[in-house]
């Protein structure tokens, strides 16, 4: 479960720069959780792609891979992670790292148009590299389906020890189900409170035919509220072990 960060929390900063300039908050603490999760759920082989989706728009989809990839770099300076927005319609990853716009695009990599020096920035303050992506790109599941697509994943794969890749929702287009085809995990968000459990159902149903490893993160969690529930997790405890958090 990731926490939900209210305005006076964030203090005028984006929840991406919030995990990495308070690395011991809570908020941090879960993201840490959630990638403890999925590397221990595949020691054989820990998870080198790992793929972010969900079943609906504005889930958290893009602030949750930006604040772990982000808390990862800065976390572990002697590895190279890098998140990539492969969501060609509603591009958000550069500006969940409050990073300026490029013209230097995944699409235009793939077709060509710019290097892939161009195309790979970094975020000096958390050490990440990130690629960033265009609003709208025309056939973007196309793009994202070639062996362009394949073969930069694997170029990526041979420089870096962790790849984030930022999907579209599920349920919205075909793009998502693409790109897991070349991820080694996928992570589904899950709104608290908000998403239909029957929608998750059939989204996680459609995911499980690709036969890969998938874990659930619960995004923007009220933990109070939630304690009240007596599920007796994270949530519930989460009063009693607060003061090991420092916000």
């Amino acid at each position: 479960m990731i926490p939900i960060l209210s305005g006076r929390v964030l203090g005028g900063v984006s929840p991406a720069l919030f995990g990495v300039r308070k690395p011991a908050s809570a908020y941090a603490e879960a993201l840490r959780s959630s990638f403890t999760a999925l590397t221990l759920g595949s020691l054989d082989r820990p998870p080198k792609v790992i793929q972010v989706t969900s079943s609906l728009p504005d889930e958290g989809k893009s602030t949750y891979p930006a604040s772990l990839a982000g808390l990862l770099a800065k976390s572990n300076p002697e590895k190279r992670i890098v998140l990539v927005d492969c969501d060609l319609r509603r591009s958000a990853v550069v500006k969940s790292l409050g990073q300026p716009e490029s013209d230097a695009t995944l699409d235009r990599y793939l077709t060509g148009a710019c290097t892939l020096e161009d195309a790979v920035r970094r975020d000096e303050e958390s050490g990440l590299y990130f690629i960033g992506a265009r609003v709208n790109t025309p056939n973007s599941a196309e793009i994202l389906d070639s062996n362009a697509m394949r073969s930069f994943v694997a170029t990526l794969s041979a420089t870096y020890d962790v790849i984030v890749l930022d999907t579209p929702p599920v349920m919205a287009v075909s793009d998502a189900r693409v790109v897991s085809r070349i991820a080694d995990y996928i992570v589904f968000l899950v709104r608290w409170e908000r998403t239909p459990r029957e929608l998750v159902i059939n989204a996680l149903s459609t995911l499980r035919d690709l036969r890969k490893p998938i874990g659930v993160v619960l995004s923007q969690v009220d933990v109070r509220r939630h304690s009240k529930y007596g599920y007796g997790d994270y949530g519930y405890y989460y009063s009693k072990y607060r003061d090991y958090y420092r916000n």
